[in-house]
């Protein structure tokens, strides 16, 4: 009877603690870039991480656990997939000293590439969000269609990206921050998916 009453005072406070996170990342969620007024009092109204990572670190959990399960079940055992000298990268990810930036570059071959290939090829101590990579995904996809899909985007931890934007995109501004804070981001230098079968880095 104890123990019963324990497990659901834990499962009520996880509950409560993906709910808040979940909130948090909504509110925190950027919007879709357009060089105009209501963007630009968006941004100023609304400065970057608004909440600290551990109040959202539940909610991305919920996000991030189940899409390492997926991706290494599909690229694992129903796909056939090898990597080479991933213990270099996993040192990097678990191992580098406190702020020291990670940047990782990929070709974008196939839109599971991000985070399938990632979650694959890592350990699973390397799926915890305070880990986890930073990346940049074409707003048009992922930011520009509504509130609650921009909300599991950056639950995900990535930036919109409006091609053509320049380097003074501000997202592109945010990601340059994340390096400066010491996280770790991964980038398509492509810009977009290119197959064919060779190797273009």
């Amino acid at each position: 009877m104890a123990v019963r009453q324990v497990f659901r005072a834990a499962g009520a406070g996880a509950g409560v603690a993906v709910a808040i996170g979940t909130a948090a990342l909504y509110i925190d969620a950027p919007i879709a870039y357009n060089d105009d007024e209501t963007f630009r009092e968006h941004r100023i109204s609304h400065p970057r991480d608004r909440f600290p990572a551990f109040v959202s670190a539940a909610a991305r959990s919920v996000l991030f656990y189940p899409t390492t399960l997926v991706a290494k079940v599909y690229l694992g055992k129903l796909n056939n997939f090898t990597c080479r000298n991933e213990e270099t990268l996993e040192k990097w990810v678990l191992s580098r000293p406190d702020h020291r930036a990670l940047i990782t570059v990929t070709n974008h071959s196939a839109t599971v590439d991000d985070p399938a290939v990632l979650a694959a090829m890592l350990p699973w101590s390397c799926a915890r969000p305070s880990l986890s990579r930073w990346s940049i995904c074409s707003q048009e996809y992922c930011y520009a269609k509504g509130p609650l899909l921009s909300t599991i985007f950056f639950g995900s931890k990535t930036l919109p990206i409006k091609r053509g934007a320049g380097i003074d995109h501000p997202f592109l501004q945010d990601l340059f921050q994340r390096v400066q804070d010491g996280d770790w981001v991964h980038i398509f230098p492509e810009g977009k998916i290119v197959q064919g079968g060779g190797t273009l880095l």
